[in-house]
């Protein structure tokens, strides 16, 4: 059988190693203009590794979430243009490495910024259409998210299943009310992160393809075993009895390692998947 494939070509390049003032690649004018880049020479693809936000050793086959952002990827400069931020507020900026990303620098001058202009948007647009409407597509996992990051903040990001208190840890139903009043605003910026990095990723995608640019994403197969899809649905994991995951991920010895590799990542319960007609597998891919 004879098909005709279309000789196409295109750069893999994450945003976080984009150029950037500010510490870290992210997805304002930089990622513009490596868009045009790409497009001056006949390219077709940008390729891109996984985009969630990421936590203990910062890879991004390790993200906290299957389908939230990363916040550190919003663009400082677009939320100034958004009033949500001041010139004034950058002044502080830290004398950040040229040449790779410190993640914990980053996160501790940038998340601020992030959760001060989040507090902005919320006093300013809470109540908007597009905001309304990104709330109710986000649904399914957002509030998850939320909670699991005021608590992953709260125990300076130490591991749910192992740190965590155990009414927190099973997500006990009275706990989480708690929580839900006691943190409402910490909650809702979280929210509104999320809706700033997807309405600043949307305008990304929307240029490149205006530029004959397709994005190839990439998602990893396993989620990260310290993540709010854990936590949120641990019974799509192979448990033990108590709770704990009974099986990991890894891979056999191979020509890259003689021992083989122990990802630790908690493997799938293919049954209860199965069961649930993939339901948490559709909505994961219907997010990228």
């Amino acid at each position: 059988m004879n098909i005709d494939y279309k000789r196409s070509s295109g750069i893999l390049l994450h945003i976080s190693s984009l150029y950037s003032d500010y510490g870290i690649g992210d997805l304002g004018k930089e990622a513009y203009h490596f868009v045009d880049q790409l497009a001056s020479t006949g390219a077709t693809y940008w390729q891109l590794l996984p985009l969630g936000p990421t936590g203990y050793g910062n890879s991004p086959y390790s993200a906290r979430s299957c389908f939230a952002g990363n916040e550190l990827f919003i663009n400082l400069d677009y939320l100034i243009n958004l009033g949500l931020l001041t010139k004034e507020d950058l002044q502080d900026k830290p004398e950040f490495p040229s040449s790779r990303v410190d993640f914990n620098m980053v996160y501790q001058w940038k998340l601020p910024l992030l959760k001060k202009a989040a507090s902005t948007f919320l006093l300013q647009n809470k109540n908007t259409k597009g905001y309304k409407a990104f709330l109710k597509e986000a649904e399914y996992w957002l509030e998850d998210y939320a909670l699991f990051m005021v608590l992953y903040e709260k125990y300076n990001d130490a591991r749910w299943y192992s740190i965590w208190d155990k009414k927190e840890s099973i997500r006990d139903k009275d706990t989480l009310n708690k929580l839900r009043k006691d943190k409402t605003e910490e909650i809702q910026n979280w929210y509104a992160l999320q809706y700033l990095f997807s309405t600043q990723w949307r305008k990304l995608k929307e240029y490149a393809n205006s530029k004959g640019i397709l994005l190839i994403g990439d998602a990893p197969i396993f989620a990260g075993g310290d993540s709010a899809d854990t936590w949120s649905h641990l019974e799509i994991f192979k448990t033990d009895k108590d709770g704990h995951y009974s099986e990991v991920s890894g891979v056999p010895p191979d020509i890259f390692s003689t021992t083989g590799q122990l990802w630790g990542t908690p493997v799938y319960d293919w049954k209860v998947l199965k069961d649930t007609n993939y339901d948490w597998w559709f909505r994961r891919i219907k997010q990228l």
